[in-house]
């Protein structure tokens, strides 16, 4: 799996060389290099999460509030996303 390798301890946050646009429901995100994202769903809010350096729990925790379920839950399902950001280049290590 893909995402077998995302530390929840990392930060993140988004990269600099990308520009983003939000839609009607959707994140729509540019790297400079031409490659590019949609986000949709819960998308949109785990990129507005990444605003500033954050873990996947702290992430988690931000969604969890939002739907009521278990921050441990969301972080499982965020691990997938936030290695596919990463691998796109939308999504960085950054120092806290």
């Amino acid at each position: 799996m893909t995402g077998a390798t995302e530390s929840p301890a990392r930060s993140l946050g988004r990269a600099h060389d990308v520009l983003w646009r939000r839609t009607a429901g959707s994140v729509v995100i540019r790297h400079l290099d031409g490659r590019g994202v949609v986000l949709t769903g819960t998308g949109p809010m785990v990129w507005d999460a990444l605003d500033q350096p954050r873990t996947i729990l702290e992430v988690a925790a931000t969604l969890a509030a939002a739907f009521d379920r278990p921050a441990n839950e969301i972080a499982a399902d965020l691990v997938e996303t936030i290695a596919a950001l990463r691998s796109s280049g939308m999504v960085i290590e950054v120092e806290a």
